[in-house]
């Protein structure tokens, strides 16, 4: 399963305009600091977002709790995991 993330990344672009800015607010947020690279990384679904993530980053993109899953839970099944489900529902 593939987690695709475009909703999310409008989201940060529409509200912070670049992945830097909204890196600099997740850093204030966190109180540490965030790079520009992990904001990439987790956008491109290279690194899992973790619970606190979610709670963080829905916070800071005025995400309402109803609309979570719209902007973190989006997936795409792999070739074989949609051949394995056909194979079972058939």
């Amino acid at each position: 399963m593939v987690y695709r993330y475009n909703k999310l990344r409008a989201r940060v672009f529409e509200l912070y305009h670049t992945m830097s800015a909204f890196a600099q607010r997740l850093s204030e947020e966190k109180g540490k600091t965030v790079l520009v690279q992990y904001v990439s990384a987790k956008l491109t679904g290279s690194v899992k977002f973790t619970i606190d993530d979610v709670y963080i980053w829905s916070k800071l993109l005025e995400i309402p709790k109803e609309e979570i899953g719209i902007y973190f839970f989006d997936y795409e099944l792999s070739k074989e995991e949609s051949d394995r489900i056909k194979e079972v529902t058939a």
